[in-house]
């Protein structure tokens, strides 16, 4: 795997490592996340992309495993170890996520406690510092020093309660997907359908059909007459 460059174009190479292509969401992370036991199905309810963007990130991580190891370990540990050289004050990686003054930086959203201004919640904040560090986090959503040290400080005051949450919204979306997977197992294992010009094909085969039955039909009536 050339570590500058790759062809593949739902990962694409950024300041972070080998990326979802349209987010900060490295491979390393979602390799992490899966070493942590998260399925592949709970890693999507997560994160926005399509099921076909994670059948390539599965298919890229069982390619290039040995290499993605290597430079996981070379690049994102020590990364994390020295994380406010290579996140935060990193000028690649400049806070775009302020605290707004006057306001506090956490508010209650429909979705929960979440960043002020953005739609990052919390609950995302948390589960992803079950396997990164702090300043990963912090560097990898651009949130200023002063905006992360209210995060911080909300998680550490409602810890408890968040991990409870976060808990009981995992197991919701564990029971949802196997609720739909189960629903969908037909649909799922159903042959798929076949291409536009043979479905083409087959309409005018079964337009022709039916026009030859009624041209029988007709001449029977007319022999019978």
């Amino acid at each position: 795997m050339d570590n500058n460059h790759t062809d593949n174009p739902v990962i694409v190479e950024t300041s972070y490592g080998p990326s979802i292509k349209g987010s900060s969401l490295t491979v390393y992370h979602i390799m992490e996340l899966l070493k942590a036991g998260r399925s592949p199905d709970y890693i999507q309810g997560w994160y926005p992309f399509t099921n076909e963007d994670m059948a390539v990130v599965m298919q890229y991580l069982k390619e290039n495993e040995e290499a993605v190891e290597k430079r996981y370990a070379s690049e994102y540990l020590n990364g994390q170890r020295n994380g406010r050289e290579m996140t935060r004050d990193d000028p690649r990686r400049s806070a775009t996520i302020e605290a707004r003054p006057g306001e506090p930086v956490v508010v209650q959203t429909s979705r929960g406690p979440s960043i002020n201004g953005t739609r990052i919640t919390i609950y995302t904040i948390l589960e992803m510092l079950h396997t990164s560090s702090p300043d990963y986090v912090q560097g990898l959503y651009r949130v200023s020093d002063e905006a992360w040290a209210g995060v911080t400080k909300y998680i550490g005051e409602n810890r408890e309660a968040l991990e409870r949450e976060l808990a009981e919204i995992i197991r919701r979306s564990e029971e949802e997907r196997r609720y739909w997977t189960e629903r969908n197992k037909d649909r799922i294992n159903r042959p798929p359908s076949p291409p536009a010009n043979e479905k083409i094909a087959l309409g005018r085969a079964k337009l022709a059909a039916i026009k030859a039955e009624r041209e029988r039909q007709q001449n029977g009536e007319c022999k019978s007459s």
